[in-house]
């Protein structure tokens, strides 16, 4: 490619949660407005995963592109109006001696990469995290540069970017199904009639697969059920002034993980057997909260605080699971007209808007996502697709062995 842009027509965007605005705020800047955004919720009150994403933004991985992606998307919400990333960084714990090893090894990738990274012992961890229970941990990971976020806020901040830059949003239109004519796709099926455009991208998150489902295409995208619990105020916390004062804290081997909202907690776990979620008739990211199934694998042993402590609110939310944990994102096999930007974490999306927005245009990407194309699974029957996603779910903060 000679780096000059491709101008790919109208581009009519299915979605407008974090992701799919923040492929438009990109295009945008990129110099592309004859975008249009459509949504069948209102901008203030997101309907997706994006409405209720706990928040945490850790830029370390295994996958270095994911690693780039999370850290572009880092840099990028600091640059946003609004207290939209808080730097507060990010503490992993060890108890064993094996997850100890581990957190050397997630240190060395961290510092290949550039972050900064310290392994801490435990009285290190208690000036970190005044209100943790150290006395069982052997060793803990501590990454300055990570943080915690509001998904909402990012929302309106790359709205209000691409809005006044020249992007069209709808809100309010339901997409039925994409539009088709002498076999190639030409726009979307609303509940408002017919919206014809050059390149279709689907960003709904959870319905990706129920919606193209109606096209015929298989997306290898599997919703499943997460709890995540806010407490009431707490006096440990009385009077935080900021969102998040200290790091969030991730507990590899309960699978938990907890940050602050002010003068609250909120903390999610991935011990409880995995539950996948029909959402065709969802029109909210979330479920009732089940009397059964998620408490069961909950273990919050390194913070007393919690016990006892009143839950304002159980969230059943529901996020998208891939047989790799990776996302999808590009033109769907024989339909370059069709793409999708689906399975993308709050923690990736600036970067993913990003990467998507270059490929639109035809630009050399800044960062290449070419590892996460939508048809990489093709091989894979549909019942191994869905086992091999619902089995990452308790693996969620696996490391690949050295």
């Amino acid at each position: 490619m000679d780096g000059r842009s491709k101008a790919p027509g109208k581009v009519i965007i299915v979605g407008a949660g974090i992701t799919g605005c923040a492929i438009a705020w990109h295009l945008a800047r990129l110099g592309h407005t004859d975008v249009t955004v459509l949504d069948r919720g209102t901008l203030g009150a997101p309907l997706g995963s994006t409405g209720h994403a706990p928040g945490l933004l850790g830029r370390n991985a295994a996958s270095p592109v994911m690693a780039a992606l999370a850290d572009y998307t880092a840099e990028f919400l600091m640059r946003l109006p609004g207290a939209v990333f808080n730097k507060v960084g990010s503490v992993e714990v060890a108890r064993k001696a094996e997850t100890a090893d581990l957190l050397e090894r997630k240190a060395a990738t961290a510092r290949g990469y550039g972050f900064e990274a310290h392994v801490v012992g435990p009285g290190e961890l208690a000036g970190l995290v005044p209100y943790m229970d150290v006395s069982g941990l052997k060793r803990g990971l501590y990454l300055p540069g990570d943080g915690t976020l509001d998904a909402r806020a990012a929302l309106r901040g790359l709205h209000e970017g691409a809005r006044d830059a020249g992007v069209t949003f709808r809100e309010n239109v339901a997409v039925r199904d994409v539009l088709v004519r002498e076999g190639r796709v030409v726009g979307v099926v609303t509940d408002d009639g017919e919206i014809v455009g050059d390149k279709v991208v689907i960003a709904v998150g959870i319905w990706g697969a129920e919606l193209l489902k109606r096209h015929g295409i298989a997306l290898p995208l599997f919703p499943v059920q997460h709890p995540y619990f806010t407490t009431a105020p707490l006096a440990v916390l009385d009077g935080a002034p900021a969102p998040s004062r200290h790091p969030m804290v991730r507990d590899l081997e309960n699978v938990f993980y907890l940050r602050e909202h002010g003068d609250r907690l909120g903390f999610g776990w991935y011990s409880h057997a995995p539950a996948p979620a029909e959402v065709a008739a969802l029109i909210e990211a979330e479920m009732a909260f089940p009397a059964h199934g998620f408490h069961e694998g909950l273990s919050h042993d390194l913070f007393p605080v919690l016990a006892g402590a009143p839950i304002e609110r159980k969230l059943n939310g529901i996020f998208s699971m891939t047989p790799d944990g990776g996302p999808l994102l590009g033109p769907v096999p024989g339909e370059p007209h069709l793409w999708v930007a689906e399975a993308v974490w709050v923690t990736h999306s600036g970067g993913v808007g990003r990467a998507v927005a270059e490929a639109l245009l035809g630009l050399e990407p800044t960062i290449d996502v070419g590892a996460f194309a939508p048809d990489r699974f093709a091989a894979m029957p549909e019942d191994v697709c869905r086992a091999r996603s619902l089995s990452l779910y308790n693996d969620i903060y696996a490391w690949p062995a050295p």
